[in-house]
């Protein structure tokens, strides 16, 4: 007869060896249990949807096999999201896809749960690893300051934990300032950097229009007025009007919103950061994008860091705002895929 104990001591084998768990993850229809994928054969759990918690109904009249699943993988859900511990600070993760590894660097107070749905097709041909930088989602939030560089080292420790010597790296925005910190601190470690509606910081960068940040951080206002006011600034104002609803109703869905420390300290990492003297030395093979009506940071510091950085390529997206990765979706991973295939041939 089979005891509890001994199903329980054979749990590891059994999760990892679950005949439903593939490398691109196990999604029941119609739940929100998470999904199970393996990863360099080890069970890792990735809520079905982001911070999404709940759990359907399990009746006991199924089989007793079926009513054990349903409790093991409520249990992982909850006692083993993955985590990476690095230097002082947790970091969540996610990995998609399979293929050589591209890691993802999102924005200024952006999680996982915030990407716009263009990664899945990278997914198709790389192995896409998604992140909380320090202070978002469900990673940890400090307490005392940091700069944009301990972010890289972040990055790069979280590299080294999932065992992976040398990656592809994208960055958007704030993650392509943490992004070219990386690749100047270790050059070795990046094959290949993506540079998306980012600036090289500092005195010699474009900034935006002050004013035009008035009202989206506003304490009096409501949370849909806040998410408006930052939406409106993210996409070109006919992108924006004709998909008001829908973009409002993600941004509202968020299940790990930013703190306001969160905001607070990656602000402040921010405001210290330049590399316009350094971009010289990358010589790392580089695409820099923007959209050309980019209100957040104008798409002239696209410019300038392609001029900085030598053999850089470089591509502006007419009418597009700051999220030009919805926007032109298809052109942006186009010109993605295009340029990753140049590389991966080039160095084999």
């Amino acid at each position: 007869m089979t005891t509890a104990s001994s199903v329980l001591a054979t749990l590891p084998t059994l999760v990892v060896g679950w005949p439903q768990v593939s490398a691109k993850g196990f999604e029941p229809k119609g739940s929100s249990l998470p999904r199970l994928i393996s990863l360099e054969n080890r069970a890792v759990v990735v809520p079905a949807s982001p911070g999404n918690s709940t759990v359907p109904s399990c009746s006991r009249d199924q089989s007793s096999w079926d009513y054990f699943w349903y409790l093991v993988r409520i249990a992982l859900a909850r006692c083993a999201m993955p985590l990476a511990h690095v230097s002082e600070v947790d970091l969540y993760y996610e990995i998609h896809g399979d293929g050589f590894p591209l890691l993802m660097i999102n924005g200024f107070g952006s999680n996982t749960e915030m990407w716009s749905p263009f990664w899945r097709r990278l997914a198709k041909s790389y192995r896409v690893i998604l992140f909380d930088n320090r202070g978002v989602g469900q990673s940890t939030v400090p307490a005392a300051p940091f700069t944009v560089r301990d972010m890289a080292e972040d990055a790069a420790a979280l590299l080294d934990a999932l065992g992976v010597p040398r990656s592809l790296v994208y960055g958007a925005s704030m993650g392509g300032m943490i992004a070219q910190e990386l690749v100047l601190a270790h050059p070795d470690r990046v094959r290949a950097l993506l540079l998306g509606m980012t600036s090289c910081g500092g005195p010699r960068s474009v900034p935006m229009a002050v004013a035009s940040m008035q009202g989206t951080m506003d304490p009096g206002a409501t949370p849909a007025q806040m998410a408006e006011g930052r939406l409106r600034l993210m996409y070109s104002e006919a992108y924006f009007a004709e998909h008001r609803d829908e973009l409002l109703r993600q941004a509202l869905s968020v299940q790990h919103p930013t703190t306001l420390q969160g905001y607070r300290l990656q602000g402040m990492a921010t405001l210290k950061f330049d590399t316009y003297d350094r971009l010289p030395q990358i010589r790392t093979p580089t695409l820099v994008m923007a959209g050309s009506a980019d209100a957040i940071i104008p798409a002239e510091n696209a410019r300038i860091i392609a001029s900085r950085i030598p053999g850089a390529q470089l591509r502006i997206f007419e009418g597009a705002g700051h999220a030009f990765t919805r926007e032109c979706e298809d052109d942006a991973v186009e010109a993605m895929l295009s340029f990753l295939e140049q590389v991966m041939r080039r160095s084999g």
